[in-house]
């Protein structure tokens, strides 16, 4: 049986939704498994085997759940934290909205910022062993940031250069389609120039481009395990708005 894009399970509460762009990208079949009530029967467990990984994001607090996904086979991949700022008249302190030396990245920076997601990405996100091969964390992050610099995935690429022009930091941004929010997609600081304040600057470079294009609130998640990340977004006074994990069903076979 050769599965579709999106399965309906169980009367319409859960969706096996197939994701394009990363199936493409990768070769293999990935999916994800949305809901809005679980219930995981056998029958549903054999529509997993259509497809060579399964997603799932659930609430933290959703014990049921957890329980039925790990019932299922899928395996804890990773815990994640979203948080969420207010910007404009009213809102509490957030970063400065100016941030020196920072532009809107064009097709000329693609390489060096394809190189600078790979190497800051690689192994610190969801998309790792045994699920994800190295080269296929770097692939995703390196064609992600080339993406959002042509507006094909984000909508726009913000960096910080050196004065040579070589790229110190990036931050990639996204306006929901259903909301005035705007959701911070890639933030990446150099290995080598962190702990130098370019964190903040980009959050600051962030702020005022979401006010610029209408946006009310700026969203950002991140892994319960990147600490420095967390760090960063307190100290910018932005707040913790929900946790959730990320569950992965796979079938067997080496990366």
């Amino acid at each position: 049986m050769t599965p579709s894009n999106t399965i309906s399970l169980n009367d319409s509460m859960m969706t096996l939704r197939k994701q394009e762009f990363e199936s493409d990208l990768f070769g293999r079949r990935i999916a994800l498994l949305e809901t809005t009530q679980l219930d995981i029967s056998p029958a549903t467990r054999t529509s997993f085997d259509h497809f060579d990984l399964v997603q799932a994001k659930v609430r933290s607090q959703d014990s049921t759940a957890i329980d039925q996904l790990t019932a299922s086979g899928f395996r804890l991949c990773e815990g994640e934290i979203d948080f969420e700022l207010s910007l404009g008249m009213g809102s509490e302190s957030q970063p400065p909205i100016t941030a020196p030396g920072c532009r809107i990245a064009t097709q000329n920076d693609i390489l060096s910022l394809s190189k600078l997601a790979a190497d800051c990405f690689e192994g610190r996100t969801r998309f790792r062993r045994p699920w994800y091969s190295e080269g296929e964390a770097r692939l995703m992050y390196s064609t992600w940031i080339a993406k959002a610099v042509r507006s094909e995935f984000d909508d726009v690429c913000l960096l910080i250069e050196h004065e040579q022009g070589e790229p110190l930091a990036s931050v990639t941004l996204r306006r929901m389609q259903q909301s005035s929010d705007v959701r911070v997609g890639l933030l990446a600081v150099r290995h080598s120039s962190r702990r130098q304040g370019l964190g903040m600057s980009l959050l600051g470079a962030a702020s005022a481009w979401a006010l610029q294009n209408g946006g009310n609130r700026l969203r950002v998640a991140t892994q319960i395990s990147n600490l420095n990340a967390m760090r960063l977004y307190l100290r910018a006074k932005v707040k913790p708005a929900g946790t959730s994990y990320w569950f992965y069903r796979q079938e067997s076979k080496a990366l």
